[in-house]
This record gives C-alpha cells, sequence and structure tokens, in this order.
C-alpha cells in the first residue's frame, strides 16, 4: 500500500462542510449585490466557520501528523474567506492606496468592532500558519512531490517555484497585517499623505466601484471554489465525497439556514415596505378624491355661514 496516498479527512474537509463553506461564500456576493441589510450575519457565519476549522486543524496536526494535501484542502476551506482581498489589496497597491478607488469608501455592511477584532487576529494566525506549511512542513515532507495542487493545473506540492511562491505571497500577507496595524496606531506613509493632498479631484461612480468588487470576489471565489475541488478529485481522495456523519451535515444545515434567512428577510422586508409606500399613495389618494368632491358639490367656493342677527338695544 502506497502509504503517500492520501486516505482523506471527511472531518475536515467531507463533502458537507466544503459545501458549508461554499454557500456563505457566495452568499455573501449575492448579499452584498442586493444590498442585504443582513450581510454581517453571512460574513459571520463565514467567520466562525474558518476559526472553527483552524482549530481543528492545529489540534488535528498535533495529535497526528496529517499527509500535505489534506492540510492543504483544509486551509484552503479556512482560509477562503480572506482570499478575495489578495485582488483588493493588489489594486490598492497598484492605485498607491487612491481612496478613490476604494471601495470600502462607502461601506454598507456595519461589523462590530469585536467582529473586527477576530477576523484580524484569525487571519494573522492563518497567515502564520501558511509560512509555517510553506517554508517548513511541505519541503521536508516525503510525499509532497507525489502529491496535486492547484495552479489551473495539477502541479506537485514539492515543486520548489509553487513552495516560493506561496510563502512569499503569506508572508506579504503577514506584512500587510503589519502595516494595518502600524496604520490603526497612527503611524501614515509619506507618500500616500502627499499624495492626497496633490490628488486631483475625479468623479467615479460609486455602483462601478462596487460591482467592480463584486465581480472580482465572485472570480476569485468560484476559482478557490475550483481549487478546492480538483484538488480532491486530482489526488484520488474518494472518501471525501460522503455524507457520512454528523460532523458533515451540522455545519451544511447551519450554512443553509443562515443564507436562506438572510435572503429571506431581505424578500421580506422589501414587501413590507412596498406595502406601506402603497397604503399611503392610497391615503394620499383618498384625501385628494375627497377633496375633489367637495369642491365639485360646490362649485361657487365654501359656503360661509351668515353673520349674527345684531341686537338693537
Amino acid at each position: 500500500m502506497d502509504t503517500c496516498q492520501a486516505q482523506g479527512r471527511p472531518d475536515l474537509y467531507g463533502l458537507g462542510i466544503r459545501i458549508a463553506f461554499y454557500l456563505p461564500w457566495f452568499g455573501a456576493i449575492t448579499a452584498e449585490y442586493l444590498e442585504v441589510s443582513y450581510h454581517s450575519d453571512v460574513r459571520l457565519l463565514g467567520l466562525l466557520l474558518s476559526a472553527a476549522t483552524f482549530l481543528g486543524l492545529v489540534v488535528s496536526q498535533s495529535a497526528a501528523a496529517l499527509q500535505p494535501v489534506d492540510l492543504y484542502i483544509t486551509y484552503l476551506l479556512a482560509m477562503g474567506l480572506y482570499i478575495p482581498l489578495i485582488p483588493f489589496y493588489a489594486r490598492k497597491a497598484l492605485t498607491l492606496c487612491d481612496r478613490y478607488w476604494d471601495p470600502l469608501r462607502w461601506p454598507k455592511e456595519r461589523m462590530s468592532p469585536a467582529s473586527k477584532a477576530m477576523s484580524f487576529v484569525l487571519l494573522v494566525a492563518l497567515a502564520s500558519l501558511g509560512i509555517w506549511y510553506w517554508a517548513s512542513y511541505v519541503p521536508d515532507h516525503d510525499c509532497a512531490p507525489q502529491q496535486s495542487g492547484f495552479l489551473f493545473s495539477p502541479v506537485s506540492l514539492g515543486n520548489r517555484a509553487y513552495i516560493a511562491f506561496n510563502a512569499i505571497l503569506y508572508v506579504v500577507i503577514l506584512l500587510v497585517c503589519a502595516g494595518i496595524l502600524l496604520h490603526k496606531a497612527g503611524c501614515r506613509v509619506k507618500i500616500w499623505a502627499v499624495r492626497s493632498r496633490r490628488h486631483r479631484r475625479r468623479h467615479i461612480r460609486q455602483s462601478h466601484v462596487r460591482n467592480l468588487r463584486i465581480f472580482s470576489n465572485l472570480v476569485t471565489v468560484t476559482v478557490l471554489t475550483a481549487a478546492v475541488e480538483l484538488t480532491v478529485v486530482w489526488n484520488d481522495i474518494s472518501s471525501a465525497n460522503d455524507l457520512t456523519n454528523a460532523a458533515q451535515t451540522i455545519p451544511l444545515f447551519i450554512s443553509i439556514g443562515f443564507v436562506t434567512r438572510a435572503i429571506f428577510m431581505h424578500f421580506a422586508e422589501a414587501e413590507v415596505g412596498s406595502d406601506d409606500s402603497s397604503d399611503s399613495d392610497d391615503g394620499e389618494a383618498s384625501g385628494i378624491s375627497r377633496s375633489s368632491a367637495m369642491a365639485e358639490s360646490h362649485p361657487s367656493g365654501p359656503i360661509i355661514p351668515p353673520p349674527p342677527p345684531a341686537h338693537t338695544g
């Protein structure tokens, strides 16, 4: 028996768990496009799934060393919440942090400070795990060259160029996190301040920037989903496609419930709003019609009562 053949870990990336991740990924994009008021609930679901998967990955690796491909697939799922941010920050770098091209200038989603802090800490933890995985774990593992990752086609996890690319990517992510911390602490990069003073005013439509971000997120999440599913196929991990235990069905049904509720509440609120507006329009119309009827019944104008009789002493 080939010891490097991945047997699969349904408890980490079974079919139910994978679909449970895909639903909030695509649900968040749909909610942003529809401007759903419960958008933050879908984001919170993705955040909790990523945090739980990260903890499960650390515990599983501590208990028994996982195959490189098992870690790879599970890590993609946990990191999927943040991978759409890579094109966003790449665009910010290309525009030298020009705020006129920043879709977050017009935030429609309000996250609590606790959720923001949790998301940032989780990103730092995942980036650190990614650096360890690509810089230390994969190069020293004998099975890595025999297992495949995703680069729009099968690529060996032991490929040196592939390892270097991913290690550098997560180092850059960690450096960006450090830069965000410094920015929050009050430090400013000189080029940003100069550019903001000398910038010529542009008129960029909010909808254009927002739609560009939604399209970018959709493409990124679609590629990420294909990366996970194709990696399972290329490594012949058939055991990862069964819905055989509660560890897969519980997160699946929770994701379905969260996303369905957010979309349902959006359309329910829209219907209530349309009913209220129609009622107010009907009230205004009936008031106008009553006024018109009174005017028609008294064409000469309103009836003025006669003055009271004069009393003579």
